[in-house]
């Protein structure tokens, strides 16, 4: 693995650091490449598209940790 990408809702970007941002930090801290792309109150389908923007611009493959933090099937964004 060298690169880690993360996306989700609260439970992975919130006020205070969430696992997401250790697992980023502990990446970085290692020379790899670490970004955690959740947002508070967001809802599945902003996580798949903030994937494929993503996907567009770095191009994920094999040697990618990509890990998502699902909600609720029935949570809306509120932003």
């Amino acid at each position: 693995m060298k690169r880690v990408f993360t996306f989700g809702c609260s439970f992975t970007a919130f006020r205070w650091p969430t696992w997401a941002d250790f697992l980023v930090h502990h990446f970085e801290s290692n020379g790899l490449m670490g970004v955690n792309w959740g947002k508070h109150a967001s809802s599945n389908q902003y996580s798949f598209i903030k994937f494929m923007e993503m996907n567009a611009e770095f191009k994920f493959n094999k040697d990618d940790l990509i890990i998502f933090c699902w909600t609720s099937y029935a949570y809306r964004d509120w932003e």
